[in-house]
């Protein structure tokens, strides 16, 4: 027939058909898995990547602390020490006292409580003593405000002192024996004491606006937010008050299983806390209703660093730093002591961008201090 297709054309035409419609994955020998992403890992904000070290020959359990973006490192023996956020020591002093407390920055100086009594104020750029004061007791509880440094005397005294050239700017005897360091909160200085009263001060001339009994011994020093304040006691529990300059109203009280420890913090609406029966506290600020706790599993430290909404806390008598995302409480990475090198040994501070804290191996005499960077390493 004329026109018509070869039968060989036919069986071809077909056969492409029949290619065109079966999966390639077949004719490679078998199916083939889907080719997935790879997986998005995000960054862990909680991390802490150690980027310096040095030696502190002085104590093996010294106290850190910070002034402005250099951290402050002290001994009981009167050794002081700054170094900057990159580790670099600026200088180191010897006061040829002990100290009876870490010292405190006040305005552009450093205020160090001998126990001969005597107060020093050290320029905090030079290490300088630029002026001497005292006597003080010498377990005397020491901060700054905005008016200069408060002085709680537990003879029962509360002075206030200009860091400048130390002159006494006010001194206000009580009744009480004052048991905690002075703060500042709403336009008042609350003062805790050791027969169980939060006392309110003016600040510019000392005057005692008014006294709240809570019950038994203040432990901690008032934490703030608006006009509440916040204060543990030996009770075992933590007491809320509203405040104005006429009176002190309680509004809640939340018990705990041991003493409450440190001052008192909020953020984001919640206030936390540490309890020697070595929970982490998270209370709404309001009703004192419980958010979340979370358990230590050793006995905290009095303070603990926070560093934007990062939570940073070294147990006692531990090799790990924890962390926790504020104010949700999500625990993130711990940070760890390479095995074999001892413990932390003081509260960790903040400085320069830098978590600094100190650590030392059982039977030494002398400590490690180590500045850390918060969030994940720098990509290389």
């Amino acid at each position: 027939m004329r026109g018509a297709m070869p039968l060989h054309a036919i069986r071809a035409a077909v056969l492409f058909v029949i290619l065109a419609f079966i999966p390639d994955s077949l004719l490679r020998g078998g199916p083939q898995l889907p080719q997935l992403p790879e997986p998005l890992h995000e960054p862990d904000r909680n991390a802490l990547t150690p980027v310096w070290e040095i030696p502190f020959e002085d104590s093996a359990i010294p106290w850190v602390t910070s002034a402005g973006s250099s951290a402050i490192v002290s001994s009981r023996k009167g050794t002081l020490l700054a170094c900057d956020p990159n580790g670099t020591v600026l200088w180191r002093r010897s006061l040829e006292t002990p100290l009876s407390a870490p010292p405190v920055e006040a305005g552009d100086r450093l205020a160090a409580l001998g126990d001969d009594g005597q107060m020093r104020f050290l320029e905090a750029s030079t290490g300088t003593v630029a002026a001497t004061v005292g006597p003080f007791g010498p377990r005397s509880h020491l901060s700054a405000v905005e008016r200069g440094l408060v002085v709680a005397d537990p003879a029962g005294m509360i002075t206030l002192l200009d860091p400048s050239d130390g002159r006494r700017l006010w001194e206000t005897p009580l009744d009480d024996s004052p048991s905690v360091p002075v703060t500042e909160c709403a336009g008042m200085l609350l003062a805790g004491s050791a027969q169980g009263s939060l006392i309110a001060l003016t600040p510019g001339t000392g005057r005692v606006m008014w006294t709240r009994a809570v019950g038994e011994s203040i432990t901690t020093p008032a934490g703030c937010w608006k006009r509440q304040a916040y204060v543990g006691s030996a009770d075992n529990r933590i007491h809320a008050f509203k405040i104005s300059p006429r009176r002190g109203n309680p509004i809640w009280s939340y018990a705990t299983g041991g003493d409450v420890a440190g001052r008192p913090f909020t953020y984001g609406g919640r206030v936390y806390f540490f309890s020697y029966d070595t929970y982490l506290y998270a209370l709404q600020v309001d009703n004192g209703h419980l958010a979340w706790k979370v358990r230590l599993g050793r006995r905290p430290r009095a303070s603990s660093v926070l560093m934007g909404s990062l939570l940073v806390v070294a147990p006692l008598n531990t090799e790990r730093l924890e962390t926790f995302r504020l104010p949700e409480g999500t625990q993130g990475s711990a940070w760890a002591l390479p095995a074999g090198q001892g413990r932390f040994v003081a509260a960790p501070a903040a400085a320069g961008g830098r978590i600094v804290a100190a650590a030392a191996s059982y039977g030494e005499e002398s400590a490690r201090i180590i500045g850390l960077a918060p969030g994940p390493p720098a990509a290389p």
